[in-house]
Formats: C-alpha cells, structure tokens, sequence
C-alpha cells in the first residue's frame, strides 16, 4: 500500500532526527506495525510504531506518534498496519512523500524512495525505515 503526504519542513526536521537502525528483516515473531497519516490536507505528517503485540495496540500507538509530530490531538488516522513486515517513509525536497511495506527493510526502502519519485519528486530521501519486530 502507497502513502504520500505532505510534509511540513519543520516536519522532516524532527523526522530527520528521530532515525534510529533497525533488524533488516522482519522476525517472525508476529510483531504488529502500523503507519498513521494527517487527516488534513493542509498540515500532513505521519506517525509509526512497531513490535506490538497487537493490530490495535500498533495502530493506536502510530495515531498517537503522529499526532504527537503534529503537535495536536484528532488529526491522524490509519494509514496501514502490518504483521513481521519492515516499512519505509521516503520524503521529497517538496515536502510531499510515499510510505511503502515490504519483506525487508531494503526493500520498502528502495520501494518508498521510488513511489516518491514516481509522484514527481526527484530528490527523495528516507526520513523513517523499520520493522514491526
């Protein structure tokens, strides 16, 4: 499933930050991941969350992540939720991005970079790369 979004620059900084190394493959562990997106077309962001137990418990902490990065409540929805999958966000130099799950992290990584740039973007990036485990 494709995500792009808008981002706001003061967005991608935080985003930029938050970067941490994670496994490059999913275990099978049955860890739950999640996305969540802005409702809003004027104010888009995003939220993860990964190594949950449970769809509900990933999907509520993603909602609660990019609500959080947004800096207000009642924004975020469900984007998409996963299970032993890996998931990357790719965001352009124009604040627009796409979000991409795969097998592996590479994968969604290189997934995520080419769903951007096939938005019109060229100068995609990884800002977020992970796996529900």
């Amino acid at each position: 499933m494709t995500m792009r979004f808008a981002v706001p620059l003061t967005m991608a900084i935080v985003c930029g930050a938050a970067i941490m190394p994670l496994p490059s493959r999913a275990q099978s562990s049955g860890a739950y991941g999640a996305i969540a997106s802005t409702k809003s077309h004027y104010r888009m962001g995003y939220g993860i969350a990964s190594g949950h137990a449970g769809e509900a418990d990933a999907v509520a902490a993603a909602v609660a992540d990019c609500e959080m990065r947004a800096g207000m409540r009642g924004v975020c929805e469900k984007h998409v939720s996963f299970k032993d999958r890996c998931a990357a966000v790719a965001e352009g130099d124009d604040h627009t991005g796409a979000a991409e799950m795969a097998a592996s992290r590479d994968a969604a990584e290189r997934m995520a970079v080419a769903m951007c740039q096939a938005g019109g973007t060229h100068a995609c990036k990884i800002v977020q790369s992970f796996c529900a485990s």
